[in-house]
C-alpha cells in the first residue's frame, strides 16, 4: 500500500490545513505590517533631517544681540534668518509623520528655496500673514492632500496635529526634504527668538561648530544623527522583541494543532498499520 500523498491529505483534511495555514499567513503578515511601519517613520525621519543639509536652527535670547552679530560677522556664515517653528504631525495607520514648519518672511522663504534646491510643482508662495501654508510634495502625495485643502488639527480628511488654526494650502513644493513654510508678515508671529544660520558652500561643520563655542539651543546636522541613531536603536530593540514573541506564538499554535490532530488521529493510525499501512 502506497502512503498517503500531500495532495490526498489536504482534500481529506482541507480545515486543518487551512487553520495552519491561515495562522502561519497572520504571523508573517504581522511581522511584515510592522516591519512597513518601521521602515516608513525611518524614511521619514532621514528626509526630515535632509534639510539640515543646508542650515542650521539655533534659539537665541533677546537679551543676547551680540551673538546674533558674531555669527552675522563669521566668514563662512552666510546668512542668519529669523523665524519661528513648530512641530506639525499628520497621523496615518499605525505611524506618525512629524516635521517642523517654519514662519517665515517671503523674501527670505525665496531665499530658502532656492539654496535648497527646492521648486514648487503646484499652486504658489503663501502670502505673508494669510494663514497659507507651503508643503511637500512627499506629504501631500502621502496623505492625498492638494493645493486649495484645508488643514487643521480638527479636520477629519487630513489628520493634523500641531496647528493651532485653519491654514490653506497655497503650494507644493518638490523634492525629499520634509519640510513647511507658512508666510510671516507681523513680527508678533516670530514667538521662538530662532533663527536659521546657513553657510556657504562646504562649510557645514566650521559654522557647526563655531555655533557650539555659545551658550545657546541648537538643532543641525550632528544633533538629528544622534536623534536618528537612538530611534533607530529603539525601533530595533521593539521590532527584535515583536518577533520573538511572534515566532514563539506562532510555534506554540503550530505545536498545539500537531499534537491535536495527532490525538485525533491515533485510532486512524491504528487501523492503518494494522491493515498494512506503512510509512515509506
Amino acid at each position: 500500500m502506497r502512503p498517503l500523498g500531500y495532495i490526498t491529505y489536504f482534500r481529506n483534511h482541507r480545515k486543518r490545513v487551512l487553520s495552519v495555514i491561515f495562522t502561519i499567513a497572520i504571523c508573517v503578515m504581522i511581522i511584515g505590517q510592522i516591519d512597513t511601519i518601521v521602515s516608513n517613520v525611518i524614511q521619514t525621519q532621514e528626509r526630515d533631517y535632509e534639510k539640515y543639509r543646508y542650515f542650521t536652527l539655533v534659539n537665541i535670547p533677546e537679551d543676547e544681540s551680540g551673538i546674533i552679530n558674531d555669527i552675522h560677522e563669521n566668514e563662512y556664515t552666510e546668512r542668519i534668518i529669523r523665524v519661528s517653528s513648530f512641530w506639525l504631525m499628520l497621523n496615518t495607520i499605525g505611524s506618525q509623520a512629524e516635521f517642523r514648519c517654519f514662519f517665515i518672511s517671503d523674501r527670505d522663504m525665496e531665499y530658502m528655496l532656492e539654496s535648497m534646491g527646492i521648486e514648487i510643482i503646484s499652486g504658489s508662495l503663501p502670502e505673508p500673514g494669510e494663514n497659507q501654508i507651503l508643503i511637500n510634495e512627499s506629504l501631500a502625495r502621502a496623505f492625498s492632500i492638494t493645493t486649495g485643502d484645508y488643514l487643521d488639527y480638527n479636520n477629519k480628511k487630513h489628520n493634523v496635529k500641531g496647528l493651532s488654526k485653519l491654514y490653506q494650502v497655497q503650494g507644493i513644493m518638490k523634492g525629499d526634504n520634509v519640510t513647511a513654510f507658512i508666510g510671516a508678515k507681523e513680527p508678533s508671529q516670530f514667538l521662538n527668538n530662532e533663527y536659521l544660520v546657513t553657510f556657504k558652500p562646504n562649510n557645514l561643520e566650521i559654522v557647526n561648530d563655531f555655533l557650539k563655542s555659545f551658550d545657546i539651543d541648537i538643532w543641525g546636522m550632528d544633533e538629528n544623527i544622534s536623534f536618528m541613531e537612538n530611534t533607530f536603536k529603539n525601533y530595533n530593540i521593539v521590532i527584535n522583541l515583536i518577533i520573538i514573541l511572534t515566532s514563539i506564538l506562532l510555534s506554540i499554535v503550530l505545536g498545539n494543532l500537531s499534537y491535536v490532530h495527532y490525538l485525533s488521529r491515533r485510532q486512524e493510525f491504528g487501523i492503518l498499520k494494522a491493515i498494512g499501512f506503512n510509512k515509506k
